[in-house]
């Protein structure tokens, strides 16, 4: 999908040259539900696999989606860690990492949002006891067409399983802002 052209004003084919409602180009439609966001590129995806958590970064594999339009890429089957966003500009949104039973007390718990495999985002937290905890970031990034989103999470020392229940879910959302210069 291409991002809609401007609704454009021109000096139509009235007597006194003054735009009106037939003067707007044909395509305002879709440049004004991109405007209202119901064609906008916007994700939100969530996981219910109670992956295992250890020190070495577990990829998040999100298996369920709430909400995908506007060209995001994204399967709950095949590659199912990966996001591939459809335009060049800024992107916002936020990332929640469910954390089941630990294993220990000593443990950090960590939770990267990375673009092409660079973190970009994170968060993390030591737990007070080791009943579930839940970690969570807004987050912002320019991108490029066709750059991958993934998430994951740690531990900085024993394990812990992913949350699977609708309060613990690890889950990322992410929608297109636009391109500014």
């Amino acid at each position: 999908m291409a991002i809609p052209a401007p609704v454009v004003w021109t000096d139509g084919d009235d007597a006194d040259s003054t735009p009106n409602a037939d003067d707007l180009n044909l395509d305002w439609a879709d440049s004004l539900n991109f405007l209202l966001g119901y064609t906008r590129p916007m994700i939100f995806v969530y996981s219910t696999t109670g992956t295992s958590v250890t020190t070495t970064e577990a990829l998040v594999p999100f298996n369920n989606e709430k909400l995908n339009r506007g060209g995001m890429v994204h399967s709950t089957s095949v590659s199912n860690t990966n996001i591939t966003l459809p335009f060049t500009g800024n992107y916002a949104g936020f990332a929640w990492g469910g954390f089941n039973t630990l294993s220990t007390l000593s443990s950090r718990l960590l939770v990267r949002v990375k673009k092409n495999g660079t973190t970009f985002a994170n968060a993390g937290m030591k737990p007070e006891n080791t009943s579930g905890w839940n970690i969570h970031c807004s987050l912002s990034l320019y991108a490029t067409a066709n750059d991958v989103i993934t998430m994951t999470m740690a531990t900085t020392s024993g394990t812990a399983a992913m949350g699977t229940t609708l309060i613990s879910a690890p889950r990322l959302a992410l929608y297109y802002v636009g391109k500014y210069s």
